[in-house]
């Protein structure tokens, strides 16, 4: 199983600091929080990771929006590419 905080950890190696303050202590807090969490209820930390995500980036544009997306679903970056193709 893979660990949310190894995940959050790598995603924001991948995010540019400038103008994203607001993501990156959304990150902060769902890592912070999971820490918490029972293991039976830790689904809901990878749930809010994904709709934080989903709501900050939405359709990835830049570069490390992709990047950031393929951490997230273990998919290559060309995967995501193709699927935002069809």
């Amino acid at each position: 199983m893979r660990n949310i905080l190894d995940v959050i950890g790598t995603i924001v190696e991948q995010i540019p600091e400038e103008n994203n303050e607001k993501l990156m202590l959304n990150l902060y807090k769902i890592a912070n929080d999971s820490v918490y969490r029972a293991p039976e209820i830790k689904y809901l930390s990878w749930n809010e990771l994904s709709y934080r995500l989903n709501d900050y980036i939405g359709s990835p544009v830049e570069d490390w929006h992709f990047d950031v997306y393929s951490i997230l679903t273990t998919k290559t970056v060309e995967q995501i590419k193709q699927e935002m193709e069809k």
